[in-house]
């Protein structure tokens, strides 16, 4: 294989329970890695963090982290140094709402998306790619694939029935896969810090919205008291996604939250592009287990 020019990190948010699921990828040339790691770690060691983790997001010392971890990383996509794409989906939708759902495939499926959209078509032809997804992911990259179903493959990619998604991988993107611990490859904190605030804006909108109201002072028109009680996770956690939203109209990277109540990139080729996967036909239908009919 020739030598390394890019390499990327992967993490996956409720990859088996609740109705949105995402992955988020960061992507960058190999030639910044180290500054990255190392700017990174700390950022760490100044917030006493051993490991920034989006699902123990609780508290002031954590949310100073993930503020300086985004404050970092905008710094980084505006200097077009690296990537951040979050490819979210809704398992309610005609495409996942189905009998017999196979979610782990489904991953492999969605994980294709990403690669194929960012790597192919976001970074320069011909780079050669390393990939570090978390070790606790769903995915078991040297699964059989049985790729003659997967719409997005080209006609000419179907010449081989079975392969491994790995295989497939490394043989269409130029991509060896390297499962890692996030500790030691401190830029999937990264992706897992991205993809857990997108499923959480998308799963708990009306709970941003209400810290909103009452961050600002809002009252209603008309006497009315929620019923969306905010606990202190909820509280550390919506001060971090309004620092990002913030941030990002501050410097216009065209980053959306209003319209459809999530975050959102009109324009993919943006180098911080949440994404929401949306049926692209009315076959494209997620795979299910071996047996099962839709």
């Amino acid at each position: 294989m020739r030598e390394l020019t890019h390499c990327a990190f992967s993490d996956e948010s409720g990859h088996n329970i609740g109705r949105f699921r995402a992955i988020a990828i960061v992507s960058l040339p190999i030639e910044n890695l180290n500054l990255i790691e190392s700017r990174i770690r700390a950022i760490q060691r100044d917030s006493d963090i051993t490991e920034l983790q989006w699902k123990k997001l609780k508290n002031a010392k954590s949310r100073f982290c993930a503020i300086s971890m985004i404050d970092y990383v905008i710094e980084l996509v505006r200097g077009n140094l690296i990537r951040i794409d979050v490819l979210t989906w809704d398992t309610q939708d005609s495409r996942h709402n189905i009998t017999g759902r196979d979610d782990a495939a489904n991953f492999q499926r969605m994980y294709y998306h990403l690669f194929k959209n960012v790597l192919k078509r976001r970074w320069p032809t011909g780079c050669i790619w390393k990939m570090y997804p978390d070790e606790q992911s769903i995915m078991d990259w040297t699964t059989i694939l049985d790729i003659l179903d997967v719409e997005s493959i080209s006609v000419s990619q179907r010449s081989a029935s079975y392969e491994s998604f790995s295989d497939r991988l490394q043989k269409e993107f130029q991509l060896e896969i390297e499962e890692s611990n996030s500790k030691e490859k401190v830029i999937i904190q990264i992706a897992d810090l991205f993809a857990g605030i997108s499923v959480y804006l998308r799963t708990n909108y009306e709970t941003y919205e209400e810290w909103l109201r009452k961050r600002t002072g809002q009252t209603y028109l008309v006497p009315f008291e929620s019923s969306i009680k905010l606990s202190n996770r909820d509280i550390e956690r919506c001060k971090v996604i309004y620092h990002l939203n913030k941030i990002c109209k501050d410097y216009r990277l065209g980053v959306s939250i209003k319209e459809k109540r999530c975050l959102w990139t009109p324009d993919p080729s943006n180098r911080i592009n949440f994404w929401l996967y949306e049926p692209q036909t009315e076959k494209d239908k997620a795979p299910t287990k071996r047996g099962e009919r839709t």
